[in-house]
Formats: structure tokens, C-alpha cells, sequence
């Protein structure tokens, strides 16, 4: 996925050393001493949820292994300059087509359409 900001192309590549990046900052210790990752998850689902943060994180963690690589201020600066794109579901659409996130990204996806579709049932029950 390529962005121009300020006069420049950046390149955002959802790859393996992406995966690698949000598992690491993304762990889940559990009582058994397992260690499981939950990179994709977390990003999937605070994504969804609109929040900013994990977007630009998302952008600066996917840039990290090109050249030029863009500051995450820059980024914040852009993505506030330009609330009128859709970043959130750009990227979205990039970890759904990356073959290291696009299996988890896609059932995620399922499950909350379906919980959504059975919220709206139950709302209508109600009334």
C-alpha cells in the first residue's frame, strides 16, 4: 500500500516482519505459562473500534522495513490533516490480503458481522 504524504511515497507492507512487530508488543501470559500472541487480534479489533492510535502504530509498524521511512508524527499530523479518508478501512483491507494476517483478520470479520446481525435482531425483538 502506498501513501504520498507531504510530497513523498511511502510504501506500508503488511508482511512477515509486520506479524512479527505487533505479536511482540501484543502478548498474552496466561496462568499456564503459555505465552500466546494476539498482534493481529488486538490490531483487527481496535481498528474496527476506530481507535487512532493502533491505526498510526499499524502504519508506522507496516513502513518500518521500507525506505523512507516516515516518522509517527508525521503520520499522526497526516492522518488528522486528512480525516476526510478512510484509513482505517485501508488498512483493514491490507491485513485482510496479507498472507500472514489475512486468516485471522477475515474471521474476526465474520464473527462481528454475526454478532452484529444478531444485535440488530434483538433490537428489532424489543421494540
Amino acid at each position: 500500500m502506498e501513501i504520498t504524504i507531504k510530497e513523498k511515497v511511502y510504501n506500508f507492507v503488511f508482511g512477515f516482519g509486520f506479524l512479527q512487530e505487533i505479536n511482540r508488543r501484543n502478548q498474552v501470559y496466561l496462568d499456564n505459562g503459555v505465552t500466546m500472541n494476539a498482534g493481529v487480534e488486538n490490531t483487527v479489533f481496535n481498528l474496527l473500534g476506530g481507535d487512532t492510535e493502533t491505526l498510526i502504530t499499524a502504519l508506522h509498524i507496516a513502513n518500518a522495513t521500507e525506505k523512507p521511512q516516515i516518522s509517527i508524527d508525521d503520520l499522526a499530523e497526516h492522518i488528522a490533516e486528512h480525516e476526510d479518508t478512510d484509513f482505517f478501512t485501508m488498512v483493514f483491507d491490507e491485513l485482510k490480503k496479507s498472507v500472514f494476517t489475512k486468516k485471522k483478520a477475515t474471521e474476526i470479520e465474520k464473527e462481528m458481522q454475526k454478532f452484529e446481525k444478531r444485535a440488530k435482531v434483538k433490537a428489532r425483538k424489543n421494540k
